[in-house]
């Protein structure tokens, strides 16, 4: 039961025994939703088709602006509508002095994927850029512990962690993610949430048989062995990109000639000073 005595949900005793400033906004909207649902016609100009809800479907669905809350008829789901905002990501990066972007650092576990993410933020933050690293194994143990390897979870993996990157961009921050992200329509659908110049895909290359040999957490060892099911590159597909923007060769090169590489990258688009 919450403070204003509402338990939250729309067919409780309590609920239905509020009326007018008592109630909470909500549950005025709610009220007012089904008094007008169960009486008016679907020619109410107040009513209007807004779509399909997702999740099971018993009839069209309608939505009735109510409180400064659109609510669904199938579900009293809010309609979410993003708010218009003085301040955007330019004039948050202009006092940052950069200009903000998305490296994504995709590739085999073992390609060196952290080491490279690392060391291009200490580049960054050495030149005064400001930088936020997003590392796989990071979000799992945190914003993505519920989910494990199946493809659908991987594709998951990856929605929430380009999301979170985009909020880090609209901050004017150059975002760092670095994350195995072994499917192209799932990395495609990450690159379609920003500009055509915010997204840089980095493809941190290196032979599955490499990978192997250096094995630094012992996952590969395991997977061959059977105890690890799903595994990218053992019993799981890496898709590697056809057309990155920038192609690091781990097995050719080392981490510092690389990541100086990727700040090259970003001198040449203008994202940092030449000079950093």
């Amino acid at each position: 039961m919450s403070r204003d005595g509402w338990d939250g949900r729309p067919g409780s005793h309590e609920h239905s025994q509020m009326r007018g400033d008592d109630a909470p906004a909500g549950a005025r909207a709610l009220d007012a939703w089904r008094q007008l649902t169960e009486n008016a016609p679907a020619s109410d100009e107040r009513i209007r088709p807004i779509g399909r809800v997702p999740g099971p479907q018993r009839g069209p669905t309608r939505t009735m602006l109510c409180g400064g809350i659109a609510l669904s008829h199938s579900h009293h789901r809010p309609a979410i509508h993003r708010p218009v905002l003085t301040l955007g990501k330019d004039a948050r990066a202009r006092i940052k002095h950069q200009r903000p972007l998305v490296l994504w650092l995709t590739g085999l576990s073992g390609a060196g994927k952290s080491s490279i993410a690392d060391r291009v933020e200490q580049k960054l933050w050495r030149c005064g850029c400001h930088t936020m690293l997003l590392d796989g194994d990071a979000l799992r143990s945190g914003l993505n512990r519920d989910l494990t390897f199946s493809d659908a979870a991987r594709a998951e993996n990856i929605r929430r962690t380009a999301e979170v990157a985009r909020l880090m961009l609209e901050a004017g921050l150059i975002v760092i993610c670095s994350l195995i992200s072994p499917f192209r329509r799932e990395r495609l659908e990450a690159r379609r949430l920003f500009g055509a110049d915010e997204f840089l895909e980095v493809f941190v290359d290196a032979p599955l048989e490499e990978c192997m040999r250096r094995d630094p957490k012992g996952l590969y060892a395991r997977a061959v062995a059977g105890e690890i099911p799903d595994f990218t590159g053992i019993s799981s597909p890496y898709e590697a990109p056809e057309s990155p923007e920038i192609h690091l060769r781990t097995d050719l090169d080392d981490v510092d000639t690389l990541a100086e590489r990727v700040l090259d990258a970003l001198r040449q688009r203008g994202a940092i000073a030449r000079t950093a």
